[in-house]
């Protein structure tokens, strides 16, 4: 017997409500009694025999494996999918809610998103720790064909299309953009885009209540790879994450923006550190951290922290290259002078070895 439900998601969160997709169509629950998580159109498969239908207002739930889904297939909202294969078109909200299961949301098929589309992962609801942002839920390709709301945390390997994305608060994205043509890019999550977004119709990217951060978060060092945000039009920034070793090369992660950078309300976020080996000190005396085609405002901060393998900090002050309202320029954090890397760095062992002298 078919079985129809109506879908209705509330996420409450610091004074946020998002209402997720009213689904009136059939429900098709993955049960995998064919054994082998293969097989999508197997009715063994699905509870009750029950092979979905495509449409815009159906509900599927549980679907795991490796699927050949072809051609494209509507959905209104998935729930739970863990599987490769095929292309999907979803209409209304992809949701994960299994903090029980161990097995958290993957999807390695093609996805693309239609009209008012909700992304929830109510499984990593929470601040994300810094500079390592919770990314529990992931989707191999996406393709954005309207707007774009998420909550919770999301990694989003190939991120591509045209619309709008928002950030709820306590939310995560970490992405791969690619040919991502946006008219609104905003909220107060924890921002982490890689590669070119292109805004269209005049209206800025609006970061300026969350959190940018360009930076590695695999802990390792990569001498010849960066990770850039670039904006194609306006960005207002909110807060700028310097973290992890990244500075081992002229060429760091840093946010390129071809029209107006805003930084009215923007500032470095508090615990960024920029980790630096001292063998590369003396060969850089700047580092660039933003490009731009005009700017307004600056940082309220002067300068930087930075360290190295030593148990020593400075300060790398911010500089800008042209004064506000005065086109194209760059954000420098300039290294300091050699000799008081060198001096300090003698200092220090003499210190230590002071330190646990034994009283005579």
């Amino acid at each position: 017997m078919k079985s129809r439900s109506k879908l209705l998601n509330l996420f409450v969160g610091f004074g946020s409500l998002v209402l997720i997709g009213d689904a009136t169509g059939e429900t098709y629950t993955w049960t995998g009694g064919a054994g082998n998580h293969v097989g999508w159109s197997n009715p063994l498969n699905w509870a009750d025999g029950l092979v979905p239908v495509s449409a815009a207002d159906s509900t599927i739930l549980d679907a795991k494996g490796y699927q050949n889904i072809s051609p494209e297939f509507d959905v209104g909202t998935l729930r739970n999918p863990y599987f490769e294969g095929g292309a999907i078109r979803v209409h209304q909200s992809i949701v994960s809610n299994n903090p029980f299961l161990g097995e958290y949301l993957s999807i390695g098929a093609s996805i693309s998103t239609v009209g008012n589309v909700t992304l929830i992962d109510e499984t990593s609801f929470g601040i994300p720790q810094v500079g390592w942002p919770r990314t529990v839920s992931q989707i191999s390709r996406l393709a954005v064909g309207g707007p774009l709301e998420l909550s919770g945390g999301w990694r989003i390997d190939y991120l591509q299309g045209h619309g709008s994305i928002h950030l709820n608060p306590l939310t995560s994205l970490d992405a791969w953009a690619s040919n991502l043509q946006l008219d609104s890019l905003s909220g107060s999550g924890w921002f982490d885009i890689k590669d070119t977004v292109e805004m269209v119709g005049g209206v800025p990217a609006d970061l300026s209540a969350g959190t940018l951060d360009l930076g590695r978060q695999d802990n390792t060092i990569s001498y010849n790879i960066s990770r850039r945000m670039t904006v194609e039009g306006d960005l207002k920034l909110g807060e700028f994450l310097i973290y992890g070793i990244e500075m081992v090369s002229p060429i760091i992660d840093r946010v390129n923006v071809t029209g107006e950078l805003d930084l009215t309300n923007a500032s470095i976020h508090p615990e960024s550190v920029a980790q630096v080996w001292s063998s590369n000190v003396p060969n850089f005396d700047h580092f660039v951290i933003a490009t731009y085609g005009n700017r307004i405002g600056s940082f309220p901060q002067t300068t930087v922290t930075y360290s190295d393998w030593l148990p020593i900090q400075f300060e790398m002050p911010i500089h800008y290259t042209s004064p506000e309202n005065s086109g194209p320029g760059e954000v420098w954090l300039v290294v300091p002078e050699p000799t008081s890397i060198a001096l300090v760095a003698l200092m220090v062992p003499i210190a230590l070895r002071r330190r646990h002298r034994k009283p005579a």
